[in-house]
Parts: C-alpha cells; structure tokens; sequence
C-alpha cells in the first residue's frame, strides 16, 4: 500500500577525497524508502528499507510519512544496517511507536 511508502531526508557531509584532511560541505539529500516488518534480535520490529545510496555519508536521518495521511512531522531515524554491493539500507526511527498506525509492506 501507498500509506507505506516513506521519504527520508539525509543531512550528509562527504569525505575530501584529494584532501583527506577536510570534509566536503554538508549537503541535504532526500529520497523515498518502504516500511517493513524485520526481526532484530529475537523481537518482529517496524523499521524502513531504502537504497543505500539514499543514507550515504549520512550526518542526520529524518523520516517523514505521507503528507495527504499524516502530518508533515518528521522523526530521527539511525541506519542499523546498510550494504553498499547491494544498495540496500535498513532504518530504526528512535520513536517506534510513530510507525505503530501504519502497515508495513509484505517482504518474502
């Protein structure tokens, strides 16, 4: 369903490649991710799947859910796992219950 679809907003800064020393300017990226449901540990947790390239060099995460649903607040996430060979990212927001009301996509 729509209602599981997501946006994150990144808040990154890239390494200086040819000046080790010095950071790239922080930049802001957005993209889109889905809810799903995963187990971490031995608990069944929400969390959100998005590309790896979305969270890259990530400073600060932020997920916000549909506009036309909910409101346009936006919620601290944490990349938990990320697998740049495959493009594949997995977040936890710090404030779980924000995703209780919504249903997370089947995986598998």
């Amino acid at each position: 369903p729509r209602d599981a679809v997501v946006k994150i907003f990144n808040t990154r800064q890239r390494p200086g490649w040819t000046v080790p020393w010095q950071d790239q300017p922080v930049e802001s990226t957005s993209g889109s991710g889905a809810l799903i449901t995963t187990r971490i540990g031995n608990q069944p947790k929400q969390a959100v799947l998005t590309a790896a390239h979305v969270i890259a060099d990530s400073r600060y995460l932020q997920v916000q859910r549909t506009n036309d649903r909910y409101g346009g607040e936006k919620f601290r996430a944490h990349v938990v796992a990320v697998c740049h060979e495959i493009d594949l990212a997995l977040l936890l927001l710090e404030d779980e219950d924000v995703l209780k009301e919504m249903e997370p996509l089947p995986v598998g």
